[in-house]
């Protein structure tokens, strides 16, 4: 059987009127889905955890063994969420999601000692995600220079960037080229592969490679687009719908 990553999304109910939850929620859901590993289920692919103001809000659904999608209700207390810090929130918040976690884990007969490692991980890492892009790190043919895309998540946002280092894993340069909100729905449409052209250019793209980023190790970068039954006008307008804030001019 295949390993497959369970998608986790931390909500909460529609009557809860606050727009900093969902930054913690959002960043809370992708450190959960990138932390645990990957498991071995047959037809389960996400996971909705959703947080109420009421007590007694527990319930998991539907009530099946193998679902594509289940739903974790469970009560919140977002009058004490409000009164931490950032560092505060983030534990309050992935603690009461693993809690959700560990009991759909439970009813699956599926280990709970995966969540309990993905949420130690999250501590560790001091509730940062870094993840790598494109196939993670490649090497030019002189075998000189290193480089990765890097999706590094922060609570309001994400910013793709490209990361270079020597032989010997020193990081020497740190190029940005995106920023998207924190969502890898959004980031992996606007870049999708990755290759050293030559010993000195690094080179991104997009799905349908109408556009590319090259990028030479000392930061210097240009655009390169190649439409598809359409204008550059409109390609530059789906990264401008995409993205944030656009680093390549």
């Amino acid at each position: 059987m295949i390993k497959r990553r369970l998608y986790i999304q931390v909500i909460y109910q529609a009557e809860i009127d606050d727009s900093e939850f969902k930054y913690y929620a959002a960043l809370a859901s992708n450190l959960l889905t990138f932390h645990l590993p990957k498991l071995n289920v047959k037809k389960t692919r996400k996971i909705l955890i959703e947080f109420a103001d009421t007590k007694g809000a527990f319930f998991i659904f539907p009530q099946g063994q193998e679902e594509s999608m289940y739903t974790v209700c469970e009560t919140f207390q977002f009058a004490d969420f409000f009164l931490l810090d950032y560092y505060g929130r983030m534990n309050f918040i992935i603690r009461k999601s693993v809690e959700c976690l560990k009991k759909l884990f439970e009813k699956l007969h599926l280990a709970t000692d995966i969540v309990i490692f993905g949420e130690q991980e999250i501590y560790r890492n001091n509730f940062r995600l870094d993840l790598e892009l494109c196939g993670g790190l490649k090497i030019n043919k002189r075998r000189t220079i290193k480089a990765v895309v890097n999706a590094e998540h922060f609570l309001k946002y994400t910013l793709l960037q490209i990361v270079f280092f020597t032989a010997n894993n020193e990081e020497f340069n740190r190029v940005s080229l995106f920023k998207t909100s924190p969502s890898h729905v959004i980031y992996n449409q606007l870049l999708d592969s990755a290759k050293w052209l030559n010993d000195e250019v690094f080179r991104v793209a997009n799905v349908s490679e109408e556009f590319a980023v090259e990028v030479r190790a000392d930061g210097k970068c240009r655009m390169i687009y190649n439409p598809k039954m359409r204008e550059v006008q409109d390609i530059q307008e789906e990264i401008k719908f995409l993205t944030e804030e656009f680093f390549v001019s």
